[in-house]
């Protein structure tokens, strides 16, 4: 006589038998809760990365780095020390950083600038340095308003240092109509205000000046 018992659990009947049953639970449902983990994961790792990478190429050669910091009302996008760098007409190359820079609006690339400092070489491969407390660039004519404590550094010992300039970065020039002093190898100078150009070779002083020079 055979005798038959409902089982409601089969998995006891199973291990009572000594068989192994394969699970017919679809894989996807044995990890669904590995899956619920791992997808904020990736999500979170490629928001990050284009976050990150854009922050360490270039734009056009022209803004090697923008890090934007938060922005305010008023204000596009707000940077802290950015740093602009491209060459001229004649491939002289030359830099614009500042401690932060503010952008006012997206489609105008005008950037008011923080402790700003310009870097240029002239044709004969001579350094030339510029620094202010504030500053304007615009990056689209290449222009540079400073204010502020401003001073250019020439490396064969000239400075000249004056309140307001504006310095055209493509024709390598600069002048300012505020009073100037400058020093030198060659003397000393006053005046009311100057025009430099051909990467500094040629400076003209304007107003009442006041010249003195050493030598023999």
């Amino acid at each position: 006589m055979a005798i038959v018992a409902a089982v409601s659990d089969p998995s006891r009947l199973d291990r009572f038998l000594g068989l192994k049953r394969e699970s017919r639970e679809p894989w996807i449902a044995r990890y669904a809760a590995h899956i619920r983990i791992a997808l904020p994961l990736i999500a979170l790792t490629v928001v990050l990365a284009g976050i990150i990478i854009p922050m360490f190429g270039e734009t056009n050669g022209i803004l090697v780095r923008q890090m934007p910091v938060g922005g305010s009302r008023g204000e596009y996008m707000r940077m802290e020390r950015p740093h602009f760098a491209a060459n001229d007409s004649s491939r002289r190359p030359y830099t614009v950083t500042a401690d932060y820079a503010v952008q006012k609006t997206r489609d105008v690339k005008i950037y008011d600038l923080s402790q700003p400092k310009a870097d240029l070489l002239d044709d004969k491969g001579r350094w030339i340095a510029i620094t202010a407390e504030h500053g304007r660039y615009d990056q689209q004519l290449r222009m540079l308003d400073l204010s502020g404590h401003v001073a250019l550094f020439q490396d064969e010992g000239y400075t000249i240092a004056t309140e307001r300039a504006r310095i055209d970065l493509e024709a390598h020039a600069a002048w300012g109509d505020r009073p100037v002093r400058g020093h030198g190898p060659d003397g000393e100078v006053e005046a009311q205000g100057f025009h430099a150009s051909e990467g500094g070779d040629r400076i003209v002083f304007t107003g009442r000046t006041r010249l003195v020079l050493k030598g023999h």
